[in-house]
């Protein structure tokens, strides 16, 4: 089998594969957090005493600023290294980027992006955010993001990224 039809059997499993950029999602979800809430009067909101205004807003800032230094982290890595930052070409990667924040989770952007939607759970103290969004989220971005960009990555490195899978997790956790 060729190269390019090896690229594209890998690309072509789901429709969804690598077609709505994480970014994009991201913000699908955040928006949604606020459609949902205007749409069910509310009723999904976390009680107003849970926490306080100052407290929600510091969660609220403190998420973003976690996600954004952890998506930096991941981006500076890739330019340190000479290789592409998008996410929607995984087959374009040059190196195997496994240091600094890489050496901790293999996805520090799409963490960081899931602490910008905590962030905005928090502040809006959505129960139905907490619960279904954010799940939905990770399901999302690791069915139709990571595992695609995972197959082009064992396809472009073999053992070697195989063996950085072994040593270092998709979400920190899990």
């Amino acid at each position: 089998m060729s190269q390019q039809s090896q690229q594209q059997q890998l690309h072509n499993k789901h429709f969804l594969e690598l077609r709505i950029p994480p970014l994009i999602v991201t913000a699908l979800c955040i928006i949604s957090l606020f459609i949902i809430q205007y749409l069910t009067n509310y009723s999904f909101t976390l009680s107003k005493d849970t926490f306080s205004l100052s407290t929600k807003i510091l969660l609220f800032i403190l998420f973003l600023f976690i996600g954004g230094i952890v998506s930096l982290l991941g981006v500076w890595e890739f330019n340190k290294l000479k290789t592409t930052v998008n996410p929607m070409k995984p087959n374009e990667t040059s190196n195997l980027v496994d240091t600094g924040i890489y050496s901790v989770t293999r996805n520090p952007m799409y963490i960081g992006f899931l602490c910008f939607l905590i962030g905005f759970c928090f502040l809006l103290m959505d129960l139905f955010g907490f619960c279904v969004i954010v799940p939905f989220f990770i399901w999302y971005i690791t069915v139709f993001q990571i595992i695609p960009e995972e197959r082009m990555l064992i396809n472009i490195f073999g053992n070697k990224y195989v063996e950085y899978q072994k040593r270092v997790s998709r979400w920190i956790l899990l």
